[in-house]
Order: C-alpha cells, then sequence, then structure tokens
C-alpha cells in the first residue's frame, strides 16, 4: 500500500513539475524520416554529388516553433547534436525534440533525396570514392531549411514540414544554382512520432520532383 502511495505522489508530482515548468522529451526517429537510396542503372551523363553542408541557423530561444532549436540550449553549437536535430513539437508544456538516430543525419538524408532526384532524371550517379569520380559532373548542396514543428487548432493538430535547398552545378541545372523546396502539412487529431517521419518522407517526394523540373536532360 505505501508502494502504490508513493508512486502515485510521484506521478502527481511529476505531472505538476510538467504543468508549471514544461517537460522536454526527446524523440528519435529510428524507422521513419527518411528515404532509401535507389540502385544506380543509368548509363547517361555520370554526375557525383560532392558536398552536402548543413547551412540551418539553430537559436537558443527560439522565436517561433518554425525555427530550428534542440532540447538543450548548450547544445546550438555542437555539430553531433544539430546535424541529427530535425523537429520540435508542443502539447500543451509538454515538447518534443526530433532527431535522427546516430549514424543518420539532416546531411546524409539530403544527399539520399540529391541523389534519387539525378538518379530518376536519368543521370549516372557515382559516389565520391569511384574510380568514375574523377571525370563525374560535380554537384553541391547548401541546405537552407529543414524542419518539422507543429501547429495546433480547435480540433486538430498541424504537422508541417519545410525544406529548401540551394543547387549548384553550372552543367547539370538549367540555372547553374537553383533553390529547391518543399513542404508537406498532416491535419492530425492525435500526436504520433510516425506522422512526423511520414510528413518527411512525404516532402522528400515533393522536394525530388521540384529538383527534376530544374534538371537538364542528361547527355548520352
Amino acid at each position: 500500500m505505501q508502494k502504490l502511495q508513493r508512486f502515485w505522489l510521484g506521478a502527481v508530482g511529476l505531472s505538476l513539475i510538467c504543468l508549471t515548468t514544461g517537460c522536454v522529451h526527446q524523440k528519435e526517429l529510428s524507422n521513419s524520416g527518411f528515404i532509401e537510396p535507389l540502385t544506380n542503372t543509368n548509363t547517361g551523363q555520370t554526375v557525383k554529388v560532392v558536398t552536402v553542408s548543413d547551412m540551418r541557423k539553430f537559436e537558443k530561444d527560439q522565436s517561433n516553433p518554425q525555427t530550428p532549436t534542440v532540447a538543450d540550449a548548450n547544445d546550438i553549437g555542437n555539430k553531433a547534436i544539430t546535424l541529427r536535430t530535425v523537429g520540435r513539437g508542443e502539447n500543451g508544456p509538454h515538447k518534443f525534440y526530433f532527431s535522427y538516430p546516430e549514424g543518420r543525419t539532416v546531411e546524409s538524408v539530403v544527399r539520399t533525396a540529391v541523389e534519387n532526384a539525378l538518379l530518376t532524371k536519368g543521370y549516372s550517379v557515382v559516389s565520391n570514392e569511384s574510380p568514375s569520380a574523377a571525370s563525374a559532373i560535380p554537384v553541391n548542396v547548401d541546405i537552407r531549411k529543414f524542419w518539422n514543428w507543429f501547429g495546433s487548432a480547435f480540433v486538430v493538430f498541424d504537422i508541417n514540414y519545410e525544406v529548401e535547398l540551394d543547387v549548384r552545378s553550372p552543367i547539370v541545372l538549367n540555372g547553374g544554382t537553383e533553390t529547391v523546396s518543399a513542404n508537406y502539412i498532416i491535419n492530425t487529431p492525435y500526436i504520433a512520432d510516425s506522422l512526423v517521419g511520414k510528413t518527411i518522407e512525404e516532402g522528400f517526394g515533393e522536394l525530388i520532383k521540384n529538383m527534376q523540373s530544374k534538371l537538364k536532360n542528361p547527355a548520352n
């Protein structure tokens, strides 16, 4: 009986802390929020994605939920943390920070999306370590936006995802340098980690289509 009382007292105390100061939860998107790489079977022009750089600006005092931040403000300059952080959600006093597990970063998943866009356009994509990389057309990418956030309405939540890239390649792109963006929103009466991942996956689908429209057709 005493153990049960202690349990409920602890639970009530934790709830009161959450209501007065807010609780922070770090959640890993282990099985969603990314796309699988396509297999290169093309024989068109050969390209390589040389660099993918996360240029997002993280703020310590987040002015709005669309601005990237991290669970612990002391980690703002810690690339090991920020490279994996993909979004923030709120449910009353509770804050949720979403990140990729170790071994997966915003840069790595964006690289896959860009390579998939090139592959589906007909380019032959090789890695920087490939023997044919020396003669491959270089593509460089800067990540300007990559963020997932919650907006609340009267009965439902809006789970939002936005991505924006600056892509540079004078031979591959129609304009030499192009800004490619996409966004996706899910309206839902409940919160689930899988829905956060789904907005990113669907956003990648839009990003690939939008990037394809800016790519030249590969020469054979």
